[in-house]
């Protein structure tokens, strides 16, 4: 992806973070719920990458949101 700057994977992950933030703003559902929604097997995959790319776990962001 010249454009981006990002390789195929970085992408999507971007992708999936930027759906991740507007799920975990937009509902009360729980963050393994939106894990699996997002297609992770374990939603400590999801916790790992998400803290990885944000800074902090995906329960910690809701909080400060």
């Amino acid at each position: 992806m010249k454009e981006t700057g990002m390789n195929t994977q970085e992408h999507m992950y971007y992708h999936l973070i930027e759906r991740a933030n507007n799920a975990l703003l937009a509902s009360d559902e729980p963050v393994s719920a939106i894990a699996y929604d997002l297609g992770f097997g374990h939603p400590q995959s999801f916790g790992t990458l998400f803290k990885k790319k944000v800074g902090m776990p995906p329960s910690r962001f809701r909080q400060l949101n």
